[in-house]
């Protein structure tokens, strides 16, 4: 059994707000349901402001340890749509999609996430920092990607 919680602490890839894309492909059916909102909220401090998270759960209900399961002996958590919805929104994320999706090699039944952090304020916002700012001044650096939100922003 592996500890991935403190992964992040001290890591020179896991740098806050480094990324615009999570992809959790059935990792995160391994967290208890319980502590899942919590998770996605630290995934949330990876993530930049206009990022997206795609994930994959078990379709189902409840969680444990699964004899009958592809890989014996392992825990899983399984969800519903609603349950996950709100996992997710106490993570603080908006949940774009969630759909339910059919796989013969995985046998079963999956719940497909896309979400985004969820709007924090109603008032539009621009935020520039400084890398961002010395990124269009140093064209040796990543292109930025700037980052509008607000009520009539990222519907």
């Amino acid at each position: 059994r592996a500890d991935m919680s403190r992964l992040g602490a001290g890591s020179p890839f896991l740098v806050s707000k480094s990324f615009n894309l999570l992809w959790a492909n059935a990792s995160l059916i391994h967290i208890r349901k319980k502590e899942l909102p919590e998770v996605l909220g630290r995934l949330l401090g990876m993530l930049m402001g206009c990022g997206v998270m795609a994930a994959t759960f078990f379709h189902g209900k409840g969680e444990g340890v699964y004899p009958g399961s592809f890989v014996p002996g392992r825990f899983f958590a399984r969800y519903l749509k609603k349950e996950l919805h709100q996992k997710f929104a106490r993570g603080g994320w908006k949940v774009k999609s969630i759909r339910t999706v059919a796989n013969e090699a995985r046998k079963g039944r999956w719940l497909n996430v896309t979400a985004t952090p969820a709007l924090r304020s109603t008032h539009s916002k621009i935020t520039l920092t400084l890398r961002e700012i010395s990124a269009t001044l140093n064209p040796r650096l990543p292109p930025v990607r700037l980052c509008l939100s607000g009520p009539n922003v990222n519907k």
